[in-house]
């Protein structure tokens, strides 16, 4: 739908300084001519577009644009509240805890006790019932370790009860329930 490539498209290319037509063409499985299409849609929209040509060129968004806050419905930043506030229960984030804060400035005070509100209804916690602080420590070194790339060193117990000694390199933490 074209609709929905056009918000991603606005979203990558505020997440991202530049990025080749060619690079958007492939992600959305178009031909580069309906991305310039796409691209001269969001300029009319009132996003300013820029252009950099050349070999590491590509497509972007003037430096000096914000989005506005009002982009946020307050129902999606309850959604974003509420997932930051479970991923907490796994792991310590300090970002996650800036990011809370900010979402907070951008809901209006006359909004914040149905804010509040929409918030408090769902909580996901994949946690341990133990709530042993050296797991929570532990996942927190994982991620520490995935987002720098570091080598990690474990004691691995195969099926038959053999313990060796492993070394990886976290790429991804995925948390899963427990049936």
């Amino acid at each position: 739908m074209r609709l929905d490539r056009l918000l991603a498209i606005t979203m990558i290319l505020i997440n991202r300084k530049k990025v080749p037509a060619k690079e958007l063409a492939e992600m959305f499985e178009v031909s580069p001519r309906t991305i310039y299409r796409d691209i001269e849609a969001i300029n009319q929209a009132g996003i300013p577009i820029v252009s950099y040509p050349g070999a590491n060129g590509g497509i972007g968004i003037v430096e000096s644009y914000r989005l506005d806050k009002n982009v946020w419905t307050p129902d999606e930043l309850a959604s974003i509240t509420v997932a930051l506030r479970s991923i907490s229960s796994s792991y310590q984030d300090a970002q996650s805890d800036l990011a809370l804060e900010k979402i907070k400035t951008l809901i209006r005070d006359d909004e914040m006790e149905s804010f509040e509100s929409r918030t408090a209804h769902l909580f996901i916690d994949y946690s341990p019932w133990s709530n042993d602080p050296e797991h929570k420590q532990m996942i927190t070194l994982l991620q520490e370790a995935a987002r720098s790339s570091r080598v990690i060193t474990f004691a691995y117990r195969s099926a038959e009860g053999t313990v060796t000694e492993r070394k990886a390199e976290p790429h991804t933490l995925v948390f899963k329930g427990q049936k």
